[in-house]
């Protein structure tokens, strides 16, 4: 009986474990969602392994494959004193395979980069809605609803083909608003982003604008139903309304607007697009009148909470074409293979009413290829995914828009052309995880040398080099034209093998004041390849003279961060600003700098933070260790490990004349909190 017992246990226990390891099995088979484009907005969460695929209305499929995903706090700051002046700002990542090639997705909340331009992969736009692991740092307890705002999953992600409107209604405005854009400071306290980071470690689940009482709020699309799902009248704390709309395809989408003063519809009635609804902003509205946006996406089972800034996106975007804007549009993409010709089509894009009716084009691919002109044709030489930027200005604004693109092994190595500089200022490139900011101006990608001088100044102005990416073929039948766009004969441009060394003639520019600008174009007629690159020289001002001392700022003209790496303060509380201003954070899982470039005469230099900036900022719940600085010095870039906390002073170094030296902070090789504020620059000989 006793071993029947054992035999029983054992076979209980064998039992326990293989019901275990089945459980375990389920869990880590990936899942495939297929969807259909239909010219409707869609939204997935998946885990890690699971695939979405998208067909095009072309036939073909999309397939994104989630690998990995993380979040880390960027700075969290707490206030014992009071809560609600708390708050967090953090990133997240997603690591994708697009059609098997890796790509990084990036986010930050709760900043301005909160609103953000979409991705455009392969024809298909995507907007990064979230990640569970910020579930480590932050709560899902920030709102009225009771309703679960982080992603069951993974990632959360919604999409649609590039070009479709969401939906076959056009979205119209919400509320009213001066400009296509929205600001963080009007967000409640800097922090009610959708998730962003209130009272330090409270995800808000919706989106906050600040606004008069009693706003007007319109329907931005027809509604089927409507109520109020939380009332004064029933004894609530907020007047909470809801509109839904179920679209013919079978997809239903719920808006909610929050701290309703008045409804001016009747309850459980259809209300057509365009009628004002409401008014809003006054109710339970805490230190300042707002509105409170929430959108949830429903499929079946599928009921996925989604940012609102993807309404407000499609909105903007819809107004800005409605008014007549300057519009940078450029076709879809496909596939390509490395050694394919792609064409880069901009045709469609079109001058806005300011304008002088003539459009200027710039392209700008990842890998390095600069072109101008409304249809040209690239060759990538590397397989992977890159980034199309198409750039267009008609003599009074500018507008780009970024395309991604999978590019997979081909042919062999075509005959190709690349220009590149060793300066981190000029010819930037994008990189292809980078994110914008929308509605601010785009950071200029593209090949550009910048020389700043002086005449009847003896100052070193350094030489420049560009490097020459070609094969040989091309190398051999390269020729060289220089377009003066500003003044004539001024510019020296020597080929040494590889290279090419430019340089300015002091001479031709004694008289000169302002800015110049020359265009170099690099040709190589057999086999129909071109690159350009454009020189500007500066001279300023006869009063502007070079300093012994000078107190550069992050908010200053000879401050350059890196894009979308660094993340301004939205907070609105004194204690976080520093000399001046507010710092600006950064994490050292993005790959950027932020660099201080004063105008000094040449000398040597004690480089430190300035009194006023904090190094340890008060109530941060992370201090700096250590900063890695990179300064280009009389003899070359030296590199410094800075620990602000030890000391203000980073060092004393010979520095060159002019804008020719300047200071780095990397967020690469620093460890803690990475911050920027104002230094001093001051002469010790």
């Amino acid at each position: 009986m006793k071993e029947l017992q054992n035999s029983s246990k054992k076979w209980i226990l064998f039992g326990l474990c293989g019901l275990l390891m089945l459980v375990m099995a389920s869990r880590s088979v990936a899942e495939t969602v297929h969807y259909q484009s239909d010219g409707y907005l869609k939204a997935v969460e998946m885990d890690w392994g699971d695939t979405l695929t998208y067909q095009l209305k072309n036939g073909q499929i999309r397939t994104f494959v989630l690998q990995r995903t993380a979040a880390e706090p960027v700075y969290i700051y707490d206030m014992p004193e009071s809560q609600w002046w708390s708050g967090c700002i953090y990133r997240m990542q997603a690591n994708f395979l697009c059609e098997g090639q890796p790509l990084t997705l990036h986010r930050i909340v709760s900043a301005q980069q909160s609103y953000y331009e979409p991705y455009h992969i392969n024809g298909v736009t995507i907007f990064f809605d979230s990640v569970n692991d910020i579930e480590t740092f932050i709560k899902d307890n920030h709102g009225s609803s009771g309703s679960r705002s982080f992603p069951r999953k993974k990632c959360r992600l919604a999409f649609i083909e590039m070009g479709d409107p969401y939906a076959p209604q056009e979205l119209l405005p919400w509320f009213p608003l001066s400009d296509e854009f929205l600001d963080v400071r009007d967000s409640y306290e800097g922090a009610d982003t959708w998730l962003g980071g209130f009272k330090k470690d409270e995800a808000h689940n919706g989106l906050d604008v600040n606004l008069p009482n009693n706003t007007p709020l319109w329907a931005p699309i027809d509604f089927d139903d409507q109520y109020y799902f939380n009332s004064l009248a029933k004894g609530d704390n907020n007047n909470r309304w809801k509109g839904i709309r179920n679209w013919e395809n079978g997809e239903q989408w719920i808006l909610r607007t929050h701290h309703m003063t008045e409804l001016h519809v009747q309850e459980r009635t259809p209300v057509p697009q365009g009628l004002q609804y409401g008014e809003v902003g006054g109710v339970h509205y805490g230190s300042q009148p707002h509105v409170h946006f929430f959108f949830q996406w429903n499929k079946g089972e599928r009921q996925l909470p989604l940012d609102p800034w993807i309404i407000f996106w499609k909105i903007f975007e819809n107004n800005r074409k409605r008014s007549g804007d300057i519009r940078a549009e450029m076709e879809a993409f496909q596939t390509a293979k490395t050694g394919e010709r792609l064409a880069l089509d901009g045709r469609g894009s079109q001058a806005g009413v300011r304008g002088n009716g003539n459009l200027r084009y710039h392209w700008s691919v990842s890998d390095g290829g600069f072109y101008e002109g409304p249809y040209v044709s690239h060759a990538f030489t590397q397989p992977g995914v890159h980034a199309v930027t198409l750039l267009v200005t008609d003599g009074a604004d500018s507008c780009s828009i970024t395309q991604h693109i999978t590019v997979l092994p081909g042919v062999e190595q075509r005959p190709y052309l690349r220009l590149s500089s060793p300066g981190l200022q000029d010819f930037r490139r994008r990189l292809p995880s980078d994110v914008e900011m929308y509605g601010l101006p785009k950071p200029v990608y593209g090949n550009y040398l910048h020389f700043y001088f002086r005449k009847n100044e003896v100052l070193e102005i350094a030489t420049k080099t560009v490097q020459l990416e070609a094969t040989p073929a091309v190398l051999d039948e390269l020729e060289m034209s220089v377009e003066y766009l500003d003044r004539n004969d001024w510019l020296d441009v020597e080929r040494e093998g590889n290279s090419l060394q430019v340089s300015l003639k002091p001479e031709a520019l004694d008289k000169a004041r302002g800015t110049y600008q020359a265009r170099v174009r690099l040709f190589a007629p057999f086999h129909q390849l071109e690159q350009v690159f454009y020189v500007q020289a500066t001279a300023p001002h006869h009063g502007n003279v070079p300093k012994v001392r000078q107190v550069v700022d992050d908010q200053a003209v000879q401050f350059f961060p890196s894009p979308f790496a660094w993340v301004q303060n939205p907070y609105n509380q004194d204690f976080l600003k520093g000399y001046g201003s507010y710092h600006m954070w950064a994490s050292t899982a993005e790959k950027g700098f932020a660099r201080y470039q004063p105008d000094l005469k040449a000398g040597r230099y004690r480089i430190s933070l300035h009194p006023d900036a904090y190094p340890t900022l008060p109530y941060s719940e992370e201090t700096t260790k250590r900063l890695q600085v990179r300064v280009m010095t009389t003899q070359g870039l030296q590199e410094v490990n800075w620990k602000p906390s030890s000391s203000e002073e980073i060092g004393v170094f010979d520095l060159k004349g002019g804008k020719e030296s300047y200071l780095d902070i990397c967020t690469e090789g620093s460890q803690g909190l990475v911050f920027a504020d104002a230094l001093v620059f001051e002469k010790v000989d």
